[in-house]
């Protein structure tokens, strides 16, 4: 079952149109070039469905944080890998005020299939400040936006939130649906038992996000440096290890709530502790394994330790859903990697589906080499963070809802009404798909086969008009009302197990207007949506 409900890229008719599409293009550079290229790759999927679609693909992206235009941050390397990485020309508009003179030129010059990237949108000091001027500017070079940045949908800024003000036809790319079918089943629709993996440095860092999984895992496993803070709660001495004290009477809150819950919580037994912290990080250092009550006074906790290791691989191994979010400790050193390793070993073994929450987690991960045994490894650290807490992130919120005529009826009584009354006491078993342009009704038709409808009519299936009755006519303004898509076909299924249910979409091109008019569509129907797709 899928956990999203947003419009998608392939629910939009995009031939002909400009598509803004926002990903997240926030790579590291050296020399001038893309040193690690992931991000990417993540999104061409999206930008080549568009491009192979007829789209002409506009491409924005934060780089850094530039203060304002600086060369050391341009998107042309960026522009430069893309194209590489597709095996086509990608242009890029050179425009240090993103939205400029050049950046209009080149836009009103695309072709259908081709793929511009715009400059930096932090070269505007607007962008963090989601300001109207800068939303509008985006906004006026498109017909359609699509958000592909999971990675920063947890800011709400013009390029991911404020364009969606003035452009009301929104979507979310494959990257973004990916990001929200696997953190959201996971929270909420999970396969259990249900094991989380926290670690990293602070427990401030994840305050909510732990809140909330108490509410929802079977199992919660505590790592990294915020793991002494939850020591100490226990009335342990932790030494010089990373302590938030201010937070010692929290941790023993959500202790009490796991053991309420019955959440088993599981923090570590030994840990290996070293005199200092490693400067450089990843310079040789010497170590000590103690147990998780016996640190020395001197000595600071920077890895779980072999006990720890096993016990975490336990507590995973017959999980059949794994969230892990944050290292089980240094793993820049190699010394004290061998937690992290542990757990990324344990996981890729397990046959759970395993999800990697972004950030250091996923550094780690692609790092020691379990990248390709993971199910997902998340694009956004902050973001996915924010959304395991609970948090309806902005650059998700702002797109449009998919929406079922279920829903809508409960709104629309006189709707409902007519389905019972009107369409199943007359026409049980049969399934209807209308068209509606701007709320009006144009095009109905009935069949008596199940399954696809446009492959049952490919097929000759059995079709034929049905009136555009009133009942009908209403359906399409309450969806349109509701929704604010200009052409749309809309299936009414009907079957024994429910006695209705409605599937809206985007109308894809003139594919189901050519279908419907091998069943006498009036001409004037037929030239009308031809000149609106035209």
């Amino acid at each position: 079952m899928s956990f999203l409900n947003k419009v998608t890229v392939e629910d939009l008719d995009v031939k002909g149109r400009r598509v803004l599409v926002r990903v997240d293009f926030n790579v590291p550079l050296k020399d001038g070039k893309v040193t690690n290229d992931n991000r990417i790759v993540g999104a061409i999927p999206t930008i080549r469905y568009l491009a192979d679609h007829g789209a002409k693909v506009i491409l924005c992206s934060h780089l850094g944080k530039p203060k304002g235009p600086d060369a050391a941050f341009t998107m042309a390397p960026v522009a430069a890998r893309l194209g590489e990485l597709m095996g086509r020309p990608v242009l890029f508009a050179d425009d240090d005020t993103v939205v400029g003179e050049n950046a209009r030129r080149m836009v009103s010059e695309m072709k259908d299939g081709d793929i511009l990237v715009l400059q930096n949108t932090r070269f505007r000091p607007e962008e963090t400040k989601n300001l109207p001027e800068f939303s509008k500017e985006l906004a006026s070079l498109a017909d359609v936006y699509v958000d592909d940045a999971f990675g920063s949908a947890h800011r709400a800024h013009c390029s991911t939130v404020g364009v969606t003000d003035y452009i009301k036809e929104t979507a979310v790319g494959y990257l973004m649906e990916k990001e929200i079918n696997y953190l959201g089943n996971a929270v909420e629709q999970p396969v259990r038992p249900l094991v989380a993996i926290l670690g990293g440095a602070k427990v401030a860092d994840k305050l909510k996000v732990i809140n909330n999984l108490l509410d929802k895992v079977d199992t919660l496993i505590i790592g990294g440096g915020m793991a002494y803070t939850f020591l100490a709660a226990k009335g342990y001495e932790v030494g010089t290890s990373l302590l938030d004290a201010e937070k010692i009477d929290y941790c023993k809150e959500m202790m009490a709530k796991a053991e309420k819950n019955g959440v088993k919580l599981v923090l570590p037994v030994d840990t290996v502790t070293t005199a200092e912290f490693p400067n450089p990080i990843d310079a040789p250092i010497e170590t000590l394994v103690v147990d998780s009550d016996k640190i020395p006074a001197d000595r600071m906790g920077m890895d779980i330790g072999p006990k720890t290791r096993e016990l975490y691989a336990e507590a995973v191994k017959d999980a059949k859903t794994v969230v892990w979010n944050g290292p089980m400790g240094v793993f820049e050193n190699p010394v004290l990697a061998a937690g992290t390793i542990a757990v990324a070993k344990a996981l890729a073994e397990t046959d759970a589906t395993t999800i990697i929450g972004g950030g250091d987690s996923a550094a780690a991960v692609q790092q020691l080499g379990f990248g390709d045994k993971m199910s997902h490894i998340s694009t956004g650290g902050g973001a996915s963070l924010e959304y395991l807490e609970g948090t309806l992130l902005p650059g998700i919120a702002c797109i449009r809802d998919k929406v079922s005529y279920e829903e809508l009826s409960l709104n629309y009584p006189s709707s409902k009404e007519w389905l019972f009354e009107e369409f199943i006491s007359k026409s049980y078993g049969r399934d209807l798909r209308f068209y509606s342009i701007r709320g009006e009704a144009v095009a109905c038709m009935q069949r008596r086969s199940h399954g696809d409808f446009r492959a049952n009519v490919a097929l000759g299936a059995s079709v034929e008009p049905y009136p555009v009755t009133p009942g009908i006519r209403t359906i399409a303004a309450d969806i349109y009302e509701q929704t604010g898509l200009d052409f749309l076909g809309i299936d009414l299924l009907f079957g024994r197990e429910k006695p209705y249910f409605c599937e809206i979409n985007v109308m894809p091109g003139l594919e189901g207007i050519e279908k419907a008019s091998g069943i006498n569509v009036a001409a004037k129907v037929m030239e009308t949506i031809r000149s609106d797709f035209a």
